[in-house]
């Protein structure tokens, strides 16, 4: 179990530089969307991980985006917030039979649409949560659900590939 835990925190940290150092420079379009692909070290956390390891976990990826871009823990309490609603999600996707010990929520478990539908629920509640403190204001509000709408999409498609990249058996 000590094992898993290193390997996890050693994923969230490389996963925290890769965003810092080459996603966070990857704005797309007018909108400046940019994908968050960090969150994938969250998804893929073990199902028997406590919640509040997870949250704390979650916490400090956040913040350690935010101590490198300077965004004022805006990323901290997205993630936070997603992680916060990660039991809900995994328990609204649950298989009939539950989850296996010892598997956790990636592609090679629990095939390409568990995997999607869980992606796209937890991404989408990052980026609600993210724009929508970056701006802080109702002034810039359809502006916004574009950015959320379509960084959303962004990330998730780069996270899925990711998975089919890394995370398959």
């Amino acid at each position: 179990m000590l094992r898993n835990f290193i390997i996890h925190i050693g994923i969230l940290v490389l996963f925290v530089f890769i965003q810092a150092f080459l996603f966070d420079n990857m704005k797309l379009s007018q909108l400046q969307l940019q994908p968050f692909v960090f969150l994938l070290a969250i998804l893929i956390l073990p199902f028997e991980l406590p919640k509040w390891f997870v949250l704390v976990l979650a916490f400090f990826a956040g913040l350690s985006i935010d101590i490198i871009n300077d965004t004022l823990g805006v990323n901290a309490a997205a993630v936070s917030f997603m992680a916060y609603l990660r039991p809900v999600f995994l328990d609204a996707l649950s298989p009939y039979d539950g989850y296996e010990n010892g598997t956790s929520p990636r592609l090679d478990y629990y095939g390409f649409v568990w995997v999607l539908k869980y992606t796209v629920f937890s991404v989408f509640t990052f980026s609600i949560a993210y724009y929508f403190l970056v701006s802080f204001s109702f002034d810039y509000f359809f502006n916004d659900l574009l950015k959320i709408f379509f960084g959303s999409i962004y990330s998730v498609v780069l996270i899925v590939i990711i998975q089919f990249a890394f995370f398959r058996k």
